[in-house]
């Protein structure tokens, strides 16, 4: 699990001062891994939209965008993973700025998310470094280790962008 630990130190003084830790307990006995890549399936994702949803092709087609494109989940420890981009490289590759910018700013959304034994996930933390902030959340996030398939909602942006990404595990 995931615990915060405060300690509140009082000195002579009556000067307080309180610092919070974060401590990750970790299941050595986890048996299924999110770590690998994954291709994100164009057809089955979905951007949401005010005038209407976008599958991720239409989207693509949309922004000029022709190719596939994956992410990636990096193990910490078991159960806790770092991946390249939530976003689904949403505005990296699929909107273009990457290139737009010319490779300046990170326009990815790393973060880091922890996967139980039943293959739910929780987002830990998140950030977007090209415009200094975070995924708003992650819900219905699960991998089936069985079928290799990931699907998650994530909204970013006080839910400007709301998108549903599903996501195949390479092999």
């Amino acid at each position: 699990g995931i615990y915060t630990i405060s300690y509140r130190y009082v000195n002579e003084d009556d000067v307080e001062d309180i610092t919070n830790r974060t401590v990750y307990v970790y299941n050595p006995d986890l048996d299924i891994s999110l770590e690998g890549e994954y291709t994100i399936d164009f057809e089955k994702s979905i951007y949401e939209r005010t005038a209407g949803d976008w599958t991720f092709t239409q989207a693509a087609d949309n922004y000029g965008f022709s190719g596939k494109v994956s992410i990636k989940f990096t193990e910490i420890l078991p159960g806790f993973y770092r991946c390249n981009d939530l976003l689904a490289k949403w505005y990296d590759q699929i909107r273009g700025y990457n290139d737009k910018y010319e490779g300046q700013y990170d326009f990815k959304a790393n973060g880091i998310v922890y996967l139980d034994a039943s293959g739910d996930i929780i987002l830990l933390t998140s950030s977007v470094p090209a415009f200094g902030d975070a995924l708003d959340y992650i819900e219905n996030a699960h991998y089936d280790a069985a079928t290799g398939d990931l699907t998650y909602f994530v909204s970013y942006a006080g839910g400007v962008v709301k998108m549903t990404i599903v996501a195949k595990r390479v092999q």
